[in-house]
């Protein structure tokens, strides 16, 4: 279920009485065969979201705005599910950690069928995430990479560029353990 709240007031989860207008809290829950948490939600072309099971595109009604007068499309876009790790956008581009945390997926809008397309981006690298994945960082330049901490042990390196098609895992070790990872700019 996702719980949106009013216009310009985010603790406010009231509707108005007797009509709905445009600025009152949505509340919708997600149709599924299964029962699967949130992991994410991000804002690309549509309002993108992440579950366990599967990932979801959320917009209004005829391409408008979301909105409590009117109810959402919701359309499954890929049956990967999720990693509650925050998904990254690298230009049109979404960067999501499947649910085992082993896979890394990119999500792309594809204009011949209107809709999304995913491709696994670890296909030809599947031993570097090892047990999986558990935090992941972005630094957009100069270098853009996409680090990422291997269970504590091993810091996992991404390059990707996909316009000239550019895919190139490694990684980084140290004496003790990498806790976090963050990016900043500068």
């Amino acid at each position: 279920t996702v719980w949106l709240s009013q216009t310009d007031d985010f603790e406010n989860f009231g509707t108005s009485s007797p009509d709905l207008i445009a600025t009152d809290s949505l509340t919708y829950q997600l149709s599924s065969v299964e029962q699967n948490r949130i992991q994410w939600i991000r804002a690309q072309k549509f309002l993108l979201i992440g579950t366990e099971g599967e990932e979801y595109s959320l917009q209004g009604a005829d391409g408008n705005a979301l909105s409590p007068t009117t109810l959402p499309l919701a359309t499954v876009q890929s049956t990967e599910g999720s990693r509650g790790i925050r998904p990254t956008i690298v230009g049109d581009s979404l960067l999501f950690w499947s649910r085992d945390g082993r896979r890394l997926n990119v999500i792309i809008f594809v204009v011949t069928r209107d809709g999304f397309g995913t491709r696994d981006l670890t296909e030809l690298a599947e031993q570097i995430t090892g047990p999986g994945i558990i935090q992941s960082a972005y630094t957009h330049g100069p270098s853009r990479l996409l680090w990422n901490i291997r269970r504590y042990v091993v810091l996992v390196g991404f390059a990707y560029n996909r316009r000239p098609e550019v895919l190139a895992w490694f990684t980084r070790t140290t004496n003790g353990l990498f806790e976090s990872v963050a990016c900043i700019y500068g």
